[in-house]
Order: structure tokens, then sequence, then C-alpha cells
């Protein structure tokens, strides 16, 4: 028996690829910091502050249609940025 027969190929680093993963990486990141913060902030409005938190909102109707209006703001003002 032949042991060439049985050598792996050769490996080459991608670099597109490495620089993919430290995107990704990134991505990431920031994805885990923004759930971090998101969760922070549903503790201290459900928990902490509850009870100002809801005579807050049962005092001015308004204030959801405010926040889903800033949520979508947020979110093309990223996609922007990304670009």
């Amino acid at each position: 028996m032949n042991n060439n027969e049985y050598q792996q190929p050769r490996r080459e680093v991608n670099t597109q690829a490495s620089g993919l993963s430290a995107f990704m990486s990134k991505v990431f990141g920031y994805m885990g910091g923004a759930v971090l913060i998101s969760a922070i902030v549903a503790v201290l409005a459900g928990v902490v502050f509850q009870q100002q938190y809801f005579s807050f909102i049962a005092a001015n109707r308004w204030f959801p249609i405010v926040l889903v209006v800033a949520e979508f703001g947020l979110v093309i003002g990223t996609s922007f940025k990304a670009n």
C-alpha cells in the first residue's frame, strides 16, 4: 500500500471568509447588546417601575404609537447606515 493515497489535500485560508467571520461577529455583538438593553428595559418597566409605567400608558394613549414609530425609525436609520 502506498501512504500517499491517504494524504489529505492542502488546506488554504480564504481571506474573504475570515472577513465575513469578523463582520458576522460584529453583527452578533450588536445584536447581543441590543437584546441585553431590551431585557434591562423590560425588567425596569415591568417590575421596578410597574405602577409608574402603567399609569403613564393609561394617561397618555398616544405613547405606544410613538414607540412603534420610533422603532421603525431606528430600523430604517440603521439600514441606511449599513449601506
